[in-house]
């Protein structure tokens, strides 16, 4: 009962959170006259995967791989699941050069975590060590920076919102950012209880309850964003979030620690990076970033296979 209740609860501050999240995250975007798309990617990207943080920190203390499997599935939850979703509710249509740039660079730190992971065999230890998590954080430092001064050449917002109170704005948004984040921790600590009564292994669990649970914050965001018609925001979230993921925090969790790796998610991470090839390709036939209704039921009917195939390896990954 009080497991249902965690859920709901959280599940509700997480909406509530988003929606406020957006909405300061659009004013900040007005006022300043930089791209909504520079505030989707950096600021909301980042903040939404704050949860994906936590659990990664919490992971590498205790020596646990089960970080590495909620950013795989996080991944591939946000190309798939969300992408389509977003294409569904309201197809995006933005500035095609700068998201498969930033698709490039998704598939790029895909790929090298990959190599990390692959030749990570130190002593008795398979993983990232600290000095391949200093590359990381260097190369995500790297990507905000140009995120930063990249986003000059982007549409940017024409008219200032001379009145608006950017200190209550501010504040909003980081409230929004607070309720996103502890809304989502609530929602996953929920499915998790539930997962652990059905008696469900820590790989499946990283793979599909705590790395879906975990990108309901950009579930959440990236919906609102689009209903809002801010395909800026809704597209920058994901794959902020997907970039940041794999280069910041891993980048800045593996400082506290060896990330350890479980060989039998070599597969997720392959799956995770066809995921966003498949993406990446879609895009490539027209004037800007934008995928149809029916190309994002696509996406979402592929990550059902997923879950569904990952249902089926439960005996195998444990």
């Amino acid at each position: 009962m009080w497991t249902l209740i965690l859920f709901i609860v959280g599940f509700y501050i997480l909406v509530k959170g988003a929606q406020i999240l957006v909405e300061g995250a659009s004013d900040i975007a007005r006022f300043l006259r930089v791209p909504a798309w520079f505030i989707g990617v950096v600021i909301v990207g980042i903040g939404t995967s704050m949860p994906e943080f936590a659990i990664n920190i919490a992971a590498v203390l205790e020596h646990d791989p089960v970080g590495v499997s909620t950013i795989i599935g996080s991944n591939i939850f946000n190309a798939l699941f969300i992408l389509g979703l977003v294409s569904i509710i309201a197809p995006p249509a933005i500035e095609k050069k700068l998201v498969s740039k930033n698709l490039l660079i998704n598939l790029a730190v895909i790929l090298l975590v990959g190599i990390m992971f692959l030749f990570g065999f130190k002593e008795s230890f398979i993983g990232i060590d600290r000095l391949e998590s200093f590359i990381l954080f260097l190369l995500f430092l790297v990507w905000v920076l140009w995120e930063i001064f990249g986003s000059h050449g982007v549409t940017r917002v024409k008219d200032r919102d001379k009145n608006l109170a950017v200190g209550y704005t501010l504040l909003t948004i980081v409230l929004g950012m607070l309720g996103v984040i502890f809304g989502g921790r609530w929602v996953v600590s929920g499915a998790l209880r539930g997962a652990d009564l059905l008696g469900i292994g820590s790989s499946v669990i990283g793979l599909l309850i705590i790395g879906v649970g975990t990108s309901i914050t950009e579930l959440t965001v990236s919906v609102t964003a689009a209903l809002k018609k801010r395909s800026d925001i809704a597209i920058g979230n994901i794959v902020g979030s997907n970039v940041f993921d794999f280069l910041g925090i891993f980048g800045i969790a593996g400082l506290f620690g060896n990330i350890p790796f479980a060989p039998d998610l070599y597969l997720d991470l392959l799956i995770a990076f066809a995921g966003v090839f498949i993406v990446f390709i879609l895009i490539q036939k027209r004037g800007k970033f934008a995928i149809t209704r029916g190309q994002g039921v696509a996406l979402v009917m592929l990550y059902a296979v997923y879950f569904l195939f990952t249902i089926i390896r439960v005996p195998v990954i444990g």
